[in-house]
This record gives C-alpha cells, sequence and structure tokens, in this order.
C-alpha cells in the first residue's frame, strides 16, 4: 500500500524520493512532500490516486520507461539515469542503486522543464544559425596556421566535391584548386601572416576555385582570426566561403552592355555625320569580336535584288580565306572597299535571317540548318547569330563563333541591346537610301528624257553653261556639236510613231556607245539631239562624230512586221574659242554647221568655220 513519507526537510527539498514498483505499470509505493513541486499538483495527485507512471509518461517516454525497469528488475545495481516528459513537465530520474524491498527500487525525481528548454532554444539557435550560413555562404572552415590541414564543414566538402562528409583537406590540396591567376597571391596573403594574434579581424579575398574539370567558381573567402589564449600559440583562424559566381557574371555581364552600348553610341553619332554604314559596321566589328571572346563573325544587312530575292550584304567579316582563290576574293573586296556578298542563304547564317530567329548552336555540323562547310574551310565549332531586327522584322544579322567554352543565353542576353541599337542604324540608313533613290528618280525625271534615257534640253544647257565657264577661265577644249535625224519625219509618217520612238531609242544607245562617259549628251528636241565633247581637239572631235556617224549608218533597225530600215545622221559642231559671248551663241553656231551639212546633202559632219558666218 502507498505511503507518503513526511517531514518539513523532506518537503524543502528540489527534487523528489520515490519508491517504485518494477511491475508496470510502475505504481509508486512511497514519495516525499516534495512531489507537488516536482510533478506538478494535477500529476501528484493522478500518482496518489493509485496511476503508475508508466499510464502518466508520454508515448515515447513510456517505452523508454519500460527499458529502464527491465534492466533495473534484472538486479543491475549500476547507477541510471533517464529524462522523460508527464505532462508539461520534463523529468530526470536517478537511481542510485538502492533497493528497499523485493521488487521495488528507491529514485530521485527532478524537475529540469527549464534546462530541457534552454537546450531547445540552443538547438533552434542553432538550426537557425545554420540556415542563415546555408543561405548567405557554402559552408564554413577552420585552420590553424602552421598546420598543414585545413578543415571544411559537410556541405563546403560536398561543394568543393572532395567527400560527402566534414573532413579535413591538406593546405596544397586546397592551393591545387584555386585557379593559377589567383593562387599566388592568397600565398602571399598567407604567408605574410597579415591575420593578427590578437584581435578578431576579418579579412576577405576573392578567387576562382575549381570545383570540377574546367568548371571554375568566383568565391569570397572570409577570415577572422581568433585571438590565441597562450603567448606564443599562432591564433585559430576560421571563416567562411561565398560563392559568388552569378553576381561576377552579371556585373561582367553589365560591364560589357555598358562597353558595346557606349561603343554604339560612339558610332551612332559618327553614323549621323557621315552616314556610312559599312563606316559604322567596321568600327563596330573588332569590339564586338573582343567582347564575345569570339575568334570570327560577320555583321550582314539583308538586300533585296532587282529579281526579288534576298541576299546578305556584310560590310565587316573577319578574314577567314584558306586557299589562293578565297584569299584573293577577300582581297580584292577589301582593297576597294566593298562589302562581300552572300547570295546563297540555305544555310546556318542564312537561317538566322530567313526565318528571323537566333541561332546558337556548339554543334554546327550538326545544325538542322547546316550545310557543311567548303573543302579547307577552317573548322567553326560553335556558332552564335542573332537577327538585327526593326519592328520585328529582320533587317541583318550578327554572326560570330569560335568562342572558349561555346554560347549560351549570357551572350544573347549580353547582344540584345547592341542588335537593337544596330538594327535601328540599318533601318535608319535603308530609309535614307530609299529617300536618295526616290529623290534621284524625281531628279532624274526632271531633268532626262523619259523616252531615251538621256539627258534633256534643261539639264543639257545647265552642264554646257559650266563647261562654258571652265573653258573660258582654264582655257580647256570643249566642243559642242548639234544633230538631227535624217527624213524622221517620213518614218513617223510611214511606219507610225511608234516606229519613230524605236528609232530614237537605237540613235540614243548608238550615240551612248560611241562618246565617253566624261561627255555630255542629250535629246534636246524631237529628233534634235546636241553633245558636248570635253578635252578633245578639233580633229579628236571629228573622228568622235564621224564613227558615230558610220555606226548610226550600218544600223539596221529592227520593227514590227519583220520590217528593217536604216537611218542615218547630220552633224554639225563648233570647239570653243574666246570669241563666243555664251552659250547660245555657241549653240546657235553649231546649229549653223548643221544646217550646211544638210544643205549639202544631209549625212555628214560638218564643222563650224568663221567663213560660215561671212557667207
Amino acid at each position: 500500500m502507498a505511503r507518503h513519507m513526511s517531514g518539513n526537510k523532506e518537503e524543502l527539498r528540489h527534487d523528489a524520493e520515490v519508491v517504485i514498483h518494477l511491475a508496470s505499470p510502475y505504481l509508486l509505493a512511497e514519495w516525499d512532500g516534495a512531489l507537488d513541486a516536482v510533478v506538478g499538483p494535477d500529476t501528484a495527485m493522478r500518482i496518489t490516486q493509485g496511476a503508475g507512471l508508466g499510464l502518466l509518461v508520454s508515448p515515447l517516454s513510456a517505452r523508454r520507461l519500460d527499458e529502464l525497469f527491465i534492466q533495473l528488475s534484472k538486479g543491475r545495481n549500476r547507477r541510471r539515469q533517464m529524462i522523460f516528459l508527464i505532462g508539461e513537465r520534463w523529468i530526470l530520474l536517478s537511481f542510485d542503486g538502492v533497493r528497499p524491498g523485493p521488487g521495488l527500487v528507491r529514485v530521485h525525481l527532478q524537475d529540469v522543464t527549464p534546462l530541457k528548454h534552454g537546450e531547445r532554444a540552443e538547438h533552434e539557435a542553432g538550426q537557425r544559425l545554420l540556415t542563415a550560413l546555408e543561405t548567405a555562404c557554402i559552408g564554413v572552415w577552420e585552420w590553424y596556421p602552421g598546420d598543414s590541414f585545413i578543415a571544411l564543414c559537410e556541405r563546403l566538402a560536398q561543394w568543393l566535391g572532395v567527400g560527402a562528409h566534414a573532413c579535413e583537406l591538406s593546405l596544397d590540396a586546397c592551393l591545387a584548386r584555386v585557379h593559377e591567376g589567383d593562387r599566388q597571391r592568397l600565398i602571399d596573403l598567407v604567408r605574410s601572416r597579415s591575420f593578427s594574434r590578437s584581435t578578431s579581424e576579418i579579412h576577405e579575398v576573392e578567387l576562382r576555385v575549381s570545383v570540377g574539370r574546367d568548371n571554375y567558381r568566383w568565391i569570397v573567402v572570409a577570415a577572422a582570426s581568433l585571438p590565441a589564449e597562450e603567448q606564443g600559440v599562432y591564433a585559430r583562424l576560421c571563416g567562411s566561403i561565398r560563392d559568388v559566381t552569378e553576381l561576377r557574371r552579371l556585373e561582367l555581364l553589365d560591364l560589357r552592355q555598358q562597353q558595346l552600348m557606349s561603343l554604339a553610341a560612339e558610332v551612332q553619332q559618327a553614323f549621323l555625320v557621315d552616314q556610312s554604314l559599312v563606316a559604322a559596321c567596321d568600327r563596330l566589328f573588332e569590339p564586338l569580336l573582343a567582347i564575345t571572346d569570339s575568334q570570327v563573325g560577320f555583321i550582314g544587312i539583308l538586300r533585296n535584288s532587282e529579281d526579288g530575292s534576298q541576299y546578305l550584304e556584310v560590310p565587316s567579316i573577319s578574314n577567314i580565306s584558306w586557299d589562293d582563290a578565297s584569299r584573293a576574293w577577300y582581297a580584292s573586296h577589301r582593297a576597294e572597299g566593298q562589302s562581300l556578298r552572300f547570295h546563297s542563304l540555305n544555310n546556318l547564317f542564312g537561317h538566322v535571317v530567313t526565318h528571323n530567329t537566333v541561332v546558337c548552336t556548339d554543334m554546327v555540323s550538326r545544325h538542322p540548318a547546316s550545310r557543311g562547310q567548303p573543302s579547307g574551310h577552317p573548322s567553326i565549332d560553335n556558332f552564335l547569330g542573332i537577327p538585327l531586327r526593326f519592328n520585328g522584322e529582320a533587317v541583318g544579322m550578327i554572326a560570330v563563333g569560335n568562342r572558349e567554352g561555346g554560347y549560351s543565353g549570357e551572350q544573347i542576353e549580353l547582344l540584345a541591346p547592341f542588335a537593337s541599337v544596330l538594327g535601328t542604324m540599318i533601318r535608319a540608313r535603308q530609309l535614307e537610301e530609299q529617300r536618295d533613290l526616290a529623290e534621284a528618280a524625281l531628279l532624274r525625271e526632271a531633268t532626262h528624257d523619259a523616252l531615251t534615257g538621256l539627258a534633256n534640253r534643261k539639264l543639257f544647257f545647265s552642264m554646257a553653261d559650266s563647261l562654258f565657264e571652265q573653258a573660258l577661265r582654264y582655257g580647256q577644249q570643249v566642243s559642242l556639236a548639234v544633230m538631227d535625224i535624217d527624213f524622221f519625219k517620213s518614218v513617223n509618217d510611214k511606219f507610225g510613231h511608234q516606229a519613230g520612238d524605236r528609232v530614237l531609242q537605237v540613235f540614243a544607245q548608238t550615240l551612248s556607245d560611241a562618246v565617253r562617259r566624261s561627255d555630255v549628251h542629250a535629246r534636246v528636241g524631237g529628233e534634235e539631239f546636241a553633245v558636248l565633247l570635253t578635252q578633245t581637239s578639233e580633229t579628236n572631235a571629228l573622228d568622235v562624230l564621224e564613227r558615230f556617224r558610220l555606226s548610226l549608218q550600218a544600223c539596221c533597225i529592227q520593227l514590227d512586221d519583220d520590217i528593217e530600215i536604216g537611218i542615218t545622221v547630220s552633224i554639225g559642231y563648233c570647239d570653243f574659242f574666246d570669241g563666243l559671248h555664251d552659250v547660245d551663241n555657241w549653240f546657235n553656231l553649231a546649229d549653223r554647221a548643221l544646217y550646211l551639212a544638210k544643205a549639202q546633202g544631209r549625212n555628214r559632219v560638218v564643222p563650224w568655220t568663221p567663213v560660215q558666218t561671212g557667207s
């Protein structure tokens, strides 16, 4: 029967002394007055009412309690302790080997709830610290200067690939993992013993370490020196390692984008001044290769041929010629300042502009758009092609290749803003060229004859005025010839105006073939034409005009209905001389010579002479 061990002395104790039956459910046979304070009034009441400890503790604690009392029931008197949870209290049970009777043991119960709460709080704080460390860094390390090994935490060891658990790595092995470009700097830092022995200074160094084959990561090694406890003993160094590879990547990407955009802005400003897209691409090209770490590349502009087909105009390209023919081809274009032209777009780089898509591949020969390379062509191991767009439409492309490590989204992201700027420049130049062509067309329409394509009367007299002034000022030799197609009216009357137009066109083409590019020839009336022969003496002018007359005389003009006709021309000309008043005077003198050629029977060349004026 359970009984209470009374006495004031026992009631003041902080632990309870109890006698427990070894048989489950482990009823208390005796207890003292401290039981209420240790297990709590409610639990103490249930115990006094006959509830055994095995029924009051938590399930996990009940199993552990069973294991303990099984051992004690075997008569073993070795000191034992265990902690169990009863209600909300953690109780320490201590057995000192006292057995007051058969099947009974005397034990002490002590409330250790505050201690367990402290341990839990300390564990949770440790877990929070560990989580914070794992979030902020890869792991931690420890080293005693002078020792040849560095202790690594489990996570750091796994990250470095040296093991699955915390371990020690030799100092030489650690240094071997450091990039050769950073290794000496770290060695010098260690040898300098700049880490204080007496203060907890924090040092940081940024370097690259190998975490696999050809795989280097940027890390920041933070180290703090913990003061030595004894004089003359080196301080213990410990610290953390942070992976800053992504940060360095973003910083480098930002720097390179700034370089590209600064370059693009500079070239854009120059482009606004000289309007030369070829020069702009040449300025951009070499820096583009350097910033993307590429060995080869080109910048291409998408053009449309007269037949509607597309081709790439390539103002800037790496010299990857591989034989005499390709070297000559490359040199001739570059020497003349010309752009190369790629008319075949059914290939890898053509795929970029024809499909308006980025092509990024480290296996060029296996890409679906690849058509192989010419025999002897230098190998293209990897390739990145980015379309230059304006309003979503491809207007050109950037192509780079043979980058160590290949290309990825990083290079695509790097070139995206640059490609946008270059696409806008190309479009601006295209619009400028279209405007120039439109203005040239309007000017040509205003200054050229629509039927023959020759200069019209307005342009001829404008050019004549200029040449007259030059001849007057510098004494240049210039001849002015005026000519009529013989019996042209009869051609119109007999064969119709379409036949007349055909005759005028053949006449104009024959005249264009006979004179030089520096000469000015024009249609100044219905069947009347005029020519300004520059830098020619009277004899030379006569030779040119006579050859033209004979060529025209030999022409056989094919009309509809298989009709063939021939034509002739009458020509009068006047060499420049100091006595001329103006262009009108000069033209009138040549016209008089023309009149004389007609009067003498047509189909001849007659020069003006002063005798004609007298007549």
